[in-house]
């Protein structure tokens, strides 16, 4: 899981849920990064 390591969409400790936006440029650059995080009841 490279990206997800990278760019903070793994969490291992299992109690957030978490989803991300990103928008890349064209040279596949990020320009805008955007992160949900729902906490597990």
């Amino acid at each position: 899981m490279k990206f997800p390591d990278d760019y903070g969409g793994h969490d291992l400790d299992g109690r957030v849920n978490q989803r991300a936006v990103f928008v890349l440029d064209k040279e596949n650059q990020i320009v805008h990064a955007e992160y949900a995080v729902k906490q597990a009841k």
